[in-house]
C-alpha cells in the first residue's frame, strides 16, 4: 500500500534520487555540507524542544539555558552512537532498548512493566504484558518493509518506525524521543536528511500522530488491509517536513 499522495510520493522519490545523484565530491562541499549539519542540528533541537515546551519558552537563566543544550547534546551524542552501530540486521530488541537508555537513562532501556497513559492523548498504549509480543511483531514488519532496495521504501520504513514506536510505547518514558531519533537513523541509513518538526508545531504533530495511531487501532479493529485516513495524514505530514529537508540540502 501507498504511503503517500501521489505528488508526494513523486516529490520524495524525484529529490532523494537528485540527491543520491551527487558525486561524493558534490556533497562533500562545504556548503552543501553546512546545509545538512544544520538540518541535523535542528531536527535534533526541535525533537527536544516539542516534549518539554516550558523548557523551551522559560530560557531567562543560564541553567536553565545549560540544561537544556545538555539534553540536545545528549541527543545528538545518541543519534551518532546509533549511526553507528545501526544496521537493518541489527534492528532488534537491545538496539532500541540500548536507545532508549541513551535518551532516558532512568528507563535503563526497560520495557515497561506498568501500564501509561499519555498526556493529553485520547490514545492507551498497549498493557505491559502486550509489550514483548507488540515488539516483535514490529521488528518483523520493518525488516520486511527494509528489504526493499528502493529508498521509497526505506523513507516508509522510517515513518513506520516513528508511528508504531510511539504507538507501542514500550518505555515508561522518551518513547517520543526515542521514536523520532530511529525514524532519522533509518534515513541517515540511506544518507537521507531528518525531518524538522518545529517546535511551534508540536500540537500538530501530536494531533497527526494520535489520530494516525486512533486509525490504526480500528482499521485492525475491522481487519482492514488499507491504509485509514489518520495514517494516510500523519505520513503525507512527516514526508512533507523530509520534503522540506530535502528541498533545503540539495538548495533547492
Amino acid at each position: 500500500m501507498a504511503f503517500f499522495d501521489e505528488d508526494l510520493d513523486y516529490d520524495l522519490r524525484s529529490k532523494s534520487s537528485m540527491w543520491f545523484a551527487l558525486d561524493p565530491a558534490q556533497r562533500s562541499t562545504l556548503q552543501a555540507r553546512h546545509r545538512l549539519k544544520s538540518v541535523q542540528h535542528h531536527a535534533i533541537a526541535h525533537s527536544y524542544k516539542i516534549e518539554f515546551p516550558s523548557h523551551a519558552r522559560d530560557v531567562s537563566s543560564s541553567k536553565r539555558k545549560k540544561k537544556i543544550q545538555k539534553q540536545i547534546f545528549l541527543l545528538q551524542d545518541t543519534i551518532r552512537w546509533g549511526i553507528g552501530h545501526y544496521s537493518s540486521k541489527r534492528l532488534d530488541h537491545l538496539f532500541i532498548q540500548q536507545l532508549a537508555a541513551f535518551i532516558e537513562p532512568a528507563s535503563q532501556g526497560i520495557y515497561r512493566r506498568e501500564p501509561v497513559r499519555i498526556l493529553g492523548s485520547p490514545d492507551i498504549p498497549p498493557s505491559p504484558e502486550k509489550v514483548p509480543t507488540e515488539m516483535v511483531q514490529y521488528f518483523v514488519t520493518l525488516r520486511d518493509k527494509m528489504s526493499s532496495k528502493k529508498s521509497i521504501a526505506h523513507i516508509e520504513s522510517a515513518f513506520y518506525a516513528h508511528l508504531h514506536l510511539a504507538r507501542i510505547h514500550p518505555f515508561q518514558d522518551g518513547n517520543g524521543r526515542t521514536a523520532r531519533a530511529l525514524q532519522d537513523i533509518i534515513l541517515d541509513s540511506k544518507g537521507l536528511p531528518p525531518p524538522i518538526i518545529a517546535q511551534g508545531e508540536r500540537i500538530d504533530y501530536f494531533d497527526h500522530l494520535t489520530s494516525a495511531i486512533l486509525a490504526y487501532k480500528d482499521r485492525k479493529a475491522s481487519d482492514s488491509k488499507e491504509l485509514s485516513k489518520g495514517e494516510r495524514n500523519f505520513y503525507n505530514y512527516m514526508g512533507g517536513k523530509l520534503n522540506e529537508s530535502l528541498n533545503t540540502v540539495l538548495g533547492l
